[in-house]
């Protein structure tokens, strides 16, 4: 047990390294949320598509309604909430329509600006 030998990624790289579309789409999630670089939004994403992923595996089960389906299905659901991504009376489907920037608002940087604390989020 004890500490991992080796870390692993935290995000996965865009599959085409110059899509126009993606770039810019990128660029403003960026300004919006004044991130320092493109590594933060793919972390958002890659973090968006395990939960997702995992919401898909369970929904697809075909009985959540006893067992370890449960469980597993409770224990996303509160860690979500946990962190603040859905409520408490939220559903597998409410996981599924998560966005990038409901992941990107619950960074500190993004609370201290909503807050009042910063006057921009570059500042934060």
């Amino acid at each position: 047990m004890g500490e991992p030998k080796f870390s692993r990624p935290k995000f996965d790289t865009p599959s085409h390294p110059w899509k126009a579309a993606r770039i810019e789409e990128e660029h403003a999630i960026k300004a919006q949320h004044g991130l320092k670089n493109m590594r933060e939004i793919w972390k958002a994403k890659s973090q968006l598509r395990r939960h997702r992923r995992q919401a898909m595996r369970l929904i697809g089960m075909v009985d959540t309604s006893e067992g370890h389906g449960k469980k597993e299905m409770e224990d996303l659901l509160r860690s979500l909430n946990n962190k603040g991504l859905i409520q408490s009376d939220a559903s597998l489907d409410d996981i599924l329509s998560l966005g990038t920037e409901d992941i990107l608002n619950r960074r500190l940087q993004a609370q201290v600006y909503y807050k009042g604390l910063a006057a921009t989020m570059k500042q934060a």
